[in-house]
C-alpha cells in the first residue's frame, strides 16, 4: 500500500524536528544561551557549605539608624563567634548605650556606645542576611545560658556550663514599657523570669533587673553574669573586672543575691547562686565598659 505525499513549499528533509528555519534559528539560539548561562552560573557559584553574598553596598547606601525619642527593638540574625544567632535582637537606646541579646539563651551577646545599628541586610532590596550589627565596634561578651543546674554540691555537672539552652528554659515573649524599653519573658522550669536590661541615663553602662517568681527546682540553681580568663574584685565586692575586655560590674552592696567565681576549665566565671532565701529579691547589677 503506498503512502500518501505531503505536499509543501519547502522541502522538509533537511529541517531538523520538523523546524523551518525560524525555528532552526532560535534553537540555536537557547543552545547558546544555556551555554552561556552555565558558564555564568559557574562564575558565581556559592563556595563549598556557604551562600553567595552580594557584594557591599557603598556607605551611602548602607541602612544605618539612629535611636531617637524612644527605645527601639529589632529584631534580627546576629553575627557572633563566626555562628549567627537566629533568635536575636538588638536594642537601641536614646542615651546611647545598646546590646544584643539572645532571646534562645537570655545572654546579653555585645554591648556598645555611639550610633545604633547597620540594619542594611534587614532592609536593603532582598535583605540577603537578615542580620543587625553595631555601626561601631562593640565589647562581646559569650553566648552561654543565662541559667544552669547542677546536682547539689557537684558544680561540674555534666562539663560546666553548657553552651546551648536547657532543655526546661523557654522563652515566652517580651513585653514593651511606655518607652519601648523591653522587658523579656522566660519560663526555666517552675520559675517565672523577668529580665530587664535598660541604658543609664547618661548612657554610661546597661543596668540589667531580673526578677523572679515561682519555684526552684530541686538542684542547684545558678545564674551566669559574666565570663573571662581573669576576674577580680574590689575589696568589698562592690565592683568585679574583666580585664582582658575591660568590663566592669557594679554590684549593690546591699543585695542578698551576691556573686561567686568558679572555674569553668577553660575560663572563670561570676556566677550567682539561686536560693529560697534571696528568690523573691530582684538581681541586679550595672555594665559599664
Amino acid at each position: 500500500m503506498d503512502l500518501p505525499v505531503l505536499h509543501s513549499r519547502t522541502p522538509t528533509l533537511n529541517r531538523p524536528y520538523g523546524l523551518n528555519r525560524q525555528g532552526v534559528f532560535l534553537l540555536i539560539l537557547g543552545i547558546l544561551g544555556l551555554s552561556f548561562g552555565g558558564l555564568v552560573a559557574q562564575e558565581n557559584r556559592p563556595p563549598p557549605g556557604g551562600r553567595l553574598r552580594p557584594p557591599p553596598l557603598p556607605r551611602e547606601a548602607s541602612i544605618l539608624e539612629s535611636v531617637e525619642g524612644r527605645v527601639w527593638v529589632q529584631r534580627a540574625f546576629l553575627p557572633f563567634e563566626g555562628n549567627l544567632r537566629l533568635y536575636g535582637c538588638v536594642v537601641g537606646s536614646p542615651s546611647g548605650a545598646h546590646y544584643g541579646y539572645d532571646l534562645e539563651t537570655g545572654s546579653i551577646l555585645m554591648v556598645w556606645r555611639g550610633p545604633f545599628a547597620d540594619l542594611t541586610e534587614l532592609w536593603f532590596d532582598r535583605a540577603f542576611n537578615q542580620t543587625a550589627e553595631p555601626i561601631e565596634g562593640a565589647l562581646w561578651m559569650n553566648a552561654r545560658p543565662l541559667f544552669a543546674v547542677f546536682p547539689r554540691r557537684l558544680l561540674k555537672y555534666p562539663e560546666g556550663w553548657l553552651v546551648t539552652a536547657h532543655p526546661l528554659f523557654s522563652y515566652e515573649g517580651y513585653e514593651l514599657e511606655p518607652d519601648g524599653q523591653p522587658v523579656f519573658i522566660f519560663h526555666f522550669e517552675r520559675l517565672r523570669v523577668r529580665d530587664r536590661i535598660a541604658s543609664d541615663s547618661d548612657g554610661s553602662g546597661l543596668t540589667r533587673q531580673v526578677k523572679f517568681s515561682g519555684k526552684l527546682n530541686d538542684w542547684n540553681t545558678w545564674l551566669l553574669v559574666a565570663e573571662g580568663a581573669e576576674i577580680t574584685s574590689s575589696p568589698n565586692g562592690s565592683e568585679w573586672v574583666i580585664p582582658d575586655s575591660g568590663l566592669r560590674i557594679q554590684w549593690p552592696s546591699d543585695s542578698k543575691h551576691r556573686p561567686e567565681i568558679r572555674d569553668n576549665g577553660s575560663n572563670l566565671q561570676l556566677v550567682v547562686p539561686l536560693t529560697k532565701e534571696t528568690l523573691e529579691e530582684p538581681l541586679e547589677y550595672t555594665l559599664t565598659w
